[in-house]
């Protein structure tokens, strides 16, 4: 579940195999709201096994489904209410949830951070490392807006256009005309 509290909630598709196919809820910060912790709105997450909300604060706070370190916890049994996500408790504008995985745009960078499974670098930080830390995702060609985590791997919405995907890229979908995972971002070819 994802929720912002007095702003706008977009509900958009994560990538799957080279389209775009429901997976979870976005939650985007524009201002406003009302100084309550957690917000009205509240949708599911990727597959129902974890719930995200952004705070008015622009924090994130999550539940459910531990594995991996999807929640930004160390801990390993599943939270049954929402805590506070370390490093996510204010200036977040954009938080969205695959099965495996939660990624975040802070305000101030306007990078995606991620955290949970990291198997075929769909953080994109070039690494393959699990867990709960945050790990900003490098080499964007530009700011990002939104961020879409899917199975296995990642895409950003570049500001001034375009998009970026990395990550597992088996069946060709990071969009660059190669079957070669990526560790770090690279150009999805003709969407400008």
């Amino acid at each position: 579940a994802i929720a912002a509290t007095g702003d706008l909630v977009h509900h958009v598709a994560a990538p799957f195999l080279g389209h775009l196919a429901p997976q979870g809820e976005v939650a985007r910060r524009t201002g406003g709201g009302r100084g309550d912790d957690i917000g009205q709105r509240v949708d599911k997450g990727g597959k129902d096994r974890l719930g995200d909300a952004l705070t008015d604060l622009g924090g994130i706070k999550c539940w459910g489904d531990e594995t991996w370190g999807k929640l930004g916890s160390s801990l390993s049994s599943p939270q049954t209410t929402p805590f506070d996500v370390p490093g996510m408790t204010s200036g977040v504008i954009h938080v969205a949830a695959s099965r495996e995985q939660t990624c975040a745009i802070r305000e101030d960078t306007q990078e995606s951070t991620c955290w949970g499974q990291n198997n075929f670098g769909q953080s994109g930080d070039g690494t393959t490392l699990n867990g709960p830390n945050p790990r900003t995702t490098t080499g964007l060609a530009a700011p990002i807006y939104k961020v879409h985590p899917g199975a296995f791997f990642s895409c950003g919405e570049l500001a001034p256009g375009g998009i970026q995907c990395w990550g597992s890229n088996q069946f060709g979908q990071l969009g660059d005309g190669t079957n070669n995972n990526s560790l770090l971002p690279v150009t999805v070819l003709g969407i400008n």
